[in-house]
C-alpha cells in the first residue's frame, strides 16, 4: 500500500460524499452444476472523461483499484465516455475505509456497513467462485447479504447482460439462501456417493471406499493403506505366475510375472549357452567384413596415435601469415 498522508485521506473522503458510492451485490449462479450465492462488495468513483485525472490521482496516491472507461448509452452522437475507479478487493476496501471513516459525513452508515460486510466476509468461506468451497454457516452468508442489500435494497441476479436484470429484495433473498444450501447439499452428497466404489484389500481383507478417478485400469490389487501396499507389493506381485517358453530350449516353464524379461530362461545353464552362441554369431559377424573395411576401421581407430597420410602438418613461422 502507498503512505498517504492525513490531508490526503481527508480529501479522498470529501471526493467520496460526493461522487464516490460504497456498494455490494448479491446473486446466484451455477459452479460446476452446483447452486451458490456470491456477494460481490465494492466501492468506486465516476468521473467524466476529461476529469480522469482525478481518478487517477486518487490511484497514484493509494495504490488501490484501476480506472476504466465506460461509453454511456445515449442517442447523441457526441456521447462522452464515462472514467470509472473501482476496487474490490477485500484488503483494498478496508484499508480505504478504515483510513476515510474518521472524515466522511454524508456517506458514513455506507462505509460503516460496507467495511462490517467486508470484515465478516474475510473471516467465511462463502460459497461462490471457481470450484466447490466449504460450505460456511448459512447466518454469516444470510448476514453478509443482509448488510449487502442494505446498501442497495434492490441487488440484481447479476452484474452481465447474459444474467436477468430482476430485481431480488432481501425478502427473497432471506429464503432463498437456505434452499441454495439445502440443494447444493444434496448434490454434492449424490454425486459423493456415485464417485465411490466400494473395494476390499487384498493383504488385510478390510473393506473400504475409493474414488473412481483414483482406481486406475487394469490394476488388479487393491490396498487399504500404505502399509498393505508395501506388503502386497513384496508377496503378491511375485506369486503371481504365469507359462512361458525358454528363449533356449524352448521347454514350458512357470515365472512369477514380476520377474518377466525379453528373454526368459529356465535354468542358468540356459541362460549361460545362449549368451555364449549370441557372443559367438557377434564375433563370426566382425569376422566376415571385407578386409578393406577391417583396414579402414583400424585406421579410424589408430588415427589419433599416428599420423594421418593425408594431413601433413608442419609447424608455422612467427613472422608466415594465413592465405
Amino acid at each position: 500500500m502507498a503512505q498517504i498522508k492525513k490531508y490526503q485521506w481527508a480529501w479522498l473522503a470529501g471526493f467520496m460524499d460526493g461522487d464516490g458510492y460504497f456498494t455490494c451485490a448479491v446473486w446466484e449462479r451455477n459452479t460446476n452444476g452446483v447452486p451458490t450465492i456470491t456477494i460481490a462488495p465494492r466501492i468506486g468513483a465516476a468521473q467524466i472523461e476529461t476529469r480522469r485525472d482525478v481518478l487517477d490521482y486518487i490511484v497514484e496516491i493509494t495504490g488501490v483499484g484501476k480506472v476504466y472507461l465506460k461509453k454511456e448509452k445515449s442517442n447523441k452522437l457526441n456521447s462522452a465516455e464515462q472514467a470509472m475507479w473501482i476496487t474490490s478487493k477485500a484488503n483494498d476496501i478496508i484499508h480505504v475505509c478504515k483510513n476515510i471513516l474518521p472524515y466522511i459525513y454524508n456517506k458514513k452508515f455506507a462505509c460503516e456497513t460496507l467495511l462490517k460486510l467486508v470484515e465478516l466476509r474475510s473471516k467465511t468461506v462463502i460459497r461462490g467462485g471457481k470450484g466447490i468451497n466449504k460450505k460456511s454457516p448459512i447466518e454469516s452468508t444470510m448476514e453478509c447479504a443482509r448488510l449487502g442489500l442494505s446498501l442497495n435494497p434492490h441487488a440484481t441476479v447479476g452484474h452481465n447482460s447474459r444474467h436477468n436484470s430482476v430485481k431480488r429484495t432481501w425478502q427473497y433473498w432471506e429464503k432463498r439462501i437456505p434452499e441454495v444450501y439445502k440443494e447444493a447439499d444434496n448434490i454434492i452428497f449424490n454425486r459423493s456417493n456415485k464417485l465411490r466404489v466400494q473395494l476390499k484389500c487384498d493383504v488385510c481383507s478390510q473393506k473400504f471406499e475409493r474414488l473412481k478417478c483414483n482406481i486406475r485400469e487394469g490394476t488388479k490389487h487393491n490396498y487399504c493403506s500404505e502399509e498393505c501396499r508395501e506388503i502386497g507389493d513384496k508377496t503378491l506381485r511375485y506369486k503371481e505366475k504365469i507359462i512361458v517358453n525358454c528363449t533356449y530350449c524352448n521347454i514350458e516353464f512357470e515365472k512369477s510375472k514380476a520377474t518377466l524379461r525379453k528373454n526368459n530362461f529356465c535354468n542358468n545353464k540356459c541362460k549361460k549357452q545362449f549368451h555364449k552362441l549370441k557372443g559367438a554369431e557377434n564375433g563370426k559377424k566382425d569376422n566376415d567384413r571385407h578386409p578393406d573395411q577391417q583396414m579402414a576401421i583400424g585406421a579410424v581407430c589408430n588415427f589419433t596415435t599416428k599420423s594421418h597420410p593425408l594431413v601433413n602438418l608442419q609447424p608455422m613461422d612467427s613472422g608466415s601469415q594465413l592465405r
